[in-house]
């Protein structure tokens, strides 16, 4: 099942790739069997990967014709930053109510496990590793219904990640923010728990474009 989900998110990931390249303008229509001799995978993974887009919004499903590219504007992305905004800070405002020593070390594993130095520093890597550390902090809070839409708005904002820096590096990219959440941990270690909400509200707002 997990060879099957990562292969799904892989072709996911390119799908958005090759819009962001122009190969699939905006208000095009692509098809099944098009992807499916593009990318080489079965039709039950394209079929997967095309509905979790449609429910990203990322494509509009048409019945019986294929499926069309939706643009995603300014105030798509501002309005998904605000809200992945106010679920982050008040998760962390729930975790800092019974931070302990055991979800420290939860954000440290993450952390290590995220680590540009042990990872390929692709695009889609560097965002799955900061997306996988936000998420991560949020579940601390230990509600799962913010964690679910979190991990919604994480999906539409990873269109606007990229197209504010597939331009400047293309498909290669240097993370940064590795160090951001680092300082994020030690400040909630050193319980500078307003430095840290400031720190991860900074951290949020970098996407803004």
């Amino acid at each position: 099942m997990e060879k099957s989900q990562s292969l799904k998110d892989d072709v996911r990931n390119k799908i958005i790739t090759e819009i962001l390249r122009g190969n699939f303008p905006v208000d095009s229509v692509i098809t099944e069997k098009q992807l499916i001799e593009m990318f080489n995978v079965s039709k039950t993974t394209i079929r997967e990967a095309l509905v979790e887009l449609r429910n990203e919004n990322v494509l509009q499903s048409m019945p019986r014709y294929g499926y069309r590219i939706i643009q995603l504007n300014k105030k798509d992305i501002d309005d998904a930053l605000e809200v992945r905004t106010l679920l982050e800070l008040s998760g962390l405002e729930k975790t800092i109510a019974t931070l302990n020593q055991d979800k420290i070390e939860q954000l440290k594993a993450c952390l290590d496990e995220c680590d540009p130095a042990n990872n390929e520093s692709d695009l889609w890597t560097h965002w799955n590793n900061n997306v996988q550390f936000h998420l991560q902090l949020n579940s601390l809070a230990g509600n799962e219904w913010m964690q679910s839409l979190l991990d919604k708005t994480m999906k539409i904002l990873s269109r606007a990640y990229a197209q504010s820096y597939w331009k400047q590096w293309g498909s290669r990219v240097t993370s940064l923010d590795t160090d951001t959440h680092r300082k994020i941990l030690e400040l909630l270690e050193n319980e500078e728990y307003e430095l840290a909400k400031a720190t991860l509200k900074e951290d949020i707002l970098k996407l803004e474009i």
